[in-house]
């Protein structure tokens, strides 16, 4: 794909054409769409859509319905039906969109018998691979979709090619980090970091680790409820099989570059399997479950020279 196809100068500046890497712009629409096959019940997928800084999917008219489904049969042929973002769990009966939009004023075509609430707890719908509506248990796991439409974004992180504004990009380091101000455990905050195609921060330096310390001491921490003071999450968790630390990109910490440990860690308590960084930046093992902590996202960008080519073509034209 050529530069002009990705990229669109205005006032002077480069507009990237697209959202997300992992999502895709349909035919005769103006969105962008990701199918997730891993299946989630309605809450989680429909949560897992705003991580990823979109929204759960539903159809606004009979295009968009042909062009999601030729997306679905192409993407996951095995697929007969997903969840889309629209339910009656705010007042019985009532559909509305994930963005409030009641389902009178959008595409809504049933199957014969629907809506039916069986048992009085069919509360979201899910959409065949005909394009046809039924009411259905939230607490299924189903495939489901996330859409981000063109409008809805006016500002893109050019230093780290992501929507996300707030990860930041280190020049010494050539990478990009976001220190998360909502603390979360373990588990949750590695999902949060993969849902905005980075990963929890994995230090490969001493370089790095004082990176990561300096920002962790920086940054505000405002939160007001409950959480592990005094450490960070990042990347690495005990390996049980190996009897070893191993970061998320499968690494030793020795084989990363980095394995400085606080005094007296790792220690193990309380099943303490997990990573986590004292804020001088010397490592420390947290539980995985029950500990909320902030934590680091970093992001590998493998975009920085072709950002810096379409700043140097604009340059050359500007001469």
């Amino acid at each position: 794909m050529g530069l002009s196809q990705q990229f669109v100068l205005r006032d002077g500046q480069p507009e990237i054409n697209l959202f997300r890497s992992d999502y895709k712009q349909l035919d005769n629409t103006r969105s962008y769409y990701k199918l997730h096959t891993k299946r989630k019940t309605w809450r989680d997928a429909k949560a897992k859509c705003v991580l990823e800084g979109a929204k759960m999917f539903y159809p606004e008219n009979i295009i968009e319905v042909d062009a999601v489904l030729k997306h679905i049969n192409e993407t996951g042929p095995n697929i007969d039906s997903v969840y889309i973002g629209i339910s009656s769990l705010l007042t019985k009966g009532v559909f509305l969109g994930v963005d409030g939009v009641p389902i009178r004023n959008v595409y809504s075509q049933w199957m014969v018998g629907e809506p039916n609430d069986a048992a009085a707890e069919d509360d979201c719908i899910v959409m065949n691979k005909l394009g046809l509506y039924k009411d259905d248990k939230c607490n299924r796991r189903l495939p489901y979709l996330c859409k981000k439409t063109k409008h809805s974004f006016t500002k893109w992180n050019y230093e780290c090619n992501v929507p996300f504004l707030d990860y930041k990009y280190s020049k010494e380091l050539n990478k990009c980090y976001k220190f998360h101000t909502q603390p979360k455990s373990w588990r949750f905050a590695a999902d949060i970091c993969e849902s905005e195609q980075a990963y929890l921060a994995i230090p490969n330096s001493q370089q790095e680790a004082d990176y990561l310390s300096k920002i962790t001491n920086e940054d505000p921490k405002n939160y007001g409820g409950r959480y592990l003071s005094g450490v960070v999450h990042l990347g690495y968790r005990y390996n049980e099989t190996l009897h070893d630390w191993i970061t998320l990109k499968g690494d030793t910490l020795k084989q990363a570059g980095y394995s400085k440990w606080y005094v007296y860690q790792p220690d193990g308590g309380e099943r303490e399997l997990c990573g986590s960084m004292q804020y001088n930046g010397q490592l420390n093992d947290v539980t995985c479950e029950t500990m909320d902590c902030y934590f680091i996202c970093e992001r590998d960008n493998d975009n920085f020279n072709l950002i810096s080519e379409i700043f140097a073509i604009d340059r050359t034209e500007k001469n």
